[in-house]
């Protein structure tokens, strides 16, 4: 694994089309340095947007465009997202579908990945929420990566305590499988105490 910094900004303009409508056009960008050995590396990205309230509960944001990555493994590609989100009285859901591109330690700069998410959580009581959620993400192979697909499952439960502090329990499975060394297994599982003031 290399030891790496990274600094990154967001802008986003948007114009409301109707009450329900809205086009926006979102820029990115991100700057990779090692700490030791290796090359710096940017990433530029530019898409167009579109998001949909269908009703109180459900609505879905689509949007596309370019990405540009300076350094080390140069490469132009396209990039995009399209997210489905529901929100009902006692219940959630989240599925996106999208690609990319991340920082990594593995290679030197940045990775792009095709991925699709999905959530889901449900309020068992006033204090109690149980989730899950899963991942498939696949990694394309570089000058200095090699292709990977992994895949995430999780399951977790959050306690409110107070009005201030939550407790939250999470149990996950990642597999990882690289074309060129095998699979890689992990199971994880965390115990999070979290602090929210009611004003933010």
């Amino acid at each position: 694994l290399i030891d790496y910094n990274t600094y990154g900004g967001r802008f986003t303009l948007g114009y409301q089309i109707s009450p329900r409508d809205e086009v926006y056009w979102l820029n990115e960008g991100s700057r990779y340095e090692p700490t030791g050995t290796g090359s710096d590396s940017t990433y530029y990205g530019s898409m167009i947007g579109f998001k949909r309230t269908i009703s109180d509960a459900i609505d879905w944001d689509v949007r596309g465009g370019w990405l540009t990555i300076d350094g080390q493994g140069d490469e132009s590609t396209w990039q995009g997202n399209l997210q489905l989100d529901y929100a009902g009285e006692q219940s959630r859901f989240r599925l996106s579908v999208g690609r990319l591109a991340n920082p990594t330690g593995i290679s030197e700069g940045f990775v792009i990945s095709n991925q699709a998410r999905a959530s889901y959580s449900f309020d068992f009581s006033e204090r109690a929420t149980l989730g899950l959620d899963g991942s498939w993400i696949k990694n394309m192979e570089s000058s200095t990566y090699p292709e990977s697909t992994s895949k995430i499952v999780g399951a977790w439960a959050t306690y409110e305590l107070d009005q201030f502090w939550r407790l939250r329990l999470r149990a996950e499975r990642r597999e990882t499988d690289y074309q060129s060394s095998g699979n890689v297994v992990g199971n994880l599982v965390g115990l999070t105490l979290l602090y929210q003031h009611p004003d933010f």
